[in-house]
């Protein structure tokens, strides 16, 4: 399990480079945003959201990142919504109750289509928001189940755009490509 601190030597290390710590820090930091995003099995997560009758928005969960999937429970039968712009489903949203099927994400919530008619549950797969690094000794499982990601690209932007090293640039490429 690496730490923060390990991960940044770890780099130091590759690129023969020990003077440049604050750099490499930014990079790591960086290629975490630049892949935080994207689905990985560790940074995937499932809960079911709750709508109140007459309620035309969800709560997103606190480590929201973005959506996968989001269903709403009719019955026993999952029902998948579909997401629309924030125009198509506030612009024409209808007074008094019915059955959702379509949303938005806005404002740290889910916009429904409409006013819900009665208590519905919403299964949700999401990409969660993994801990942020800081503290030297501060883990995540970027610092560890994502680990060589990480460190293939922020050694291929150290090369590209601080060492200007062509030829290790394409080598950082390739590793990246392979984790």
């Amino acid at each position: 399990m690496s730490t923060y601190a390990e991960l940044r030597a770890r780099i130091e290390d590759d690129i023969l480079r020990t003077d440049i710590t604050s750099r490499v820090q930014e990079q790591i930091k960086k290629a975490i945003d630049h892949y935080k995003r994207i689905p990985f099995w560790f940074n995937e997560a499932r809960t079911t959201l709750t709508a109140s009758s007459s309620s035309s928005f969800l709560t997103v969960p606190t480590d929201y990142i973005d959506t996968v999937e989001l269903y709403i429970n009719l019955g026993t039968n999952p029902v998948r919504m579909i997401e629309k712009s924030l125009d198509e489903v506030v612009g024409g949203r209808p007074t008094g109750g019915s059955t959702p099927s379509r949303y938005c994400y806005f404002g740290d919530r889910f916009e429904l289509n409409c006013e819900v008619n009665t208590q519905y549950t919403f299964p949700l797969w999401y990409i969660k928001e993994l801990a942020t690094l800081s503290a030297s000794s501060d883990t995540s499982l970027w610092t560890t189940t994502g680990e060589d990601l990480i460190v293939a690209r922020a050694e291929k932007v150290l090369y590209r755009d601080v060492l200007k090293d062509t030829s290790k640039f394409s080598l950082a490429k390739d590793a990246e490509r392979e984790a």
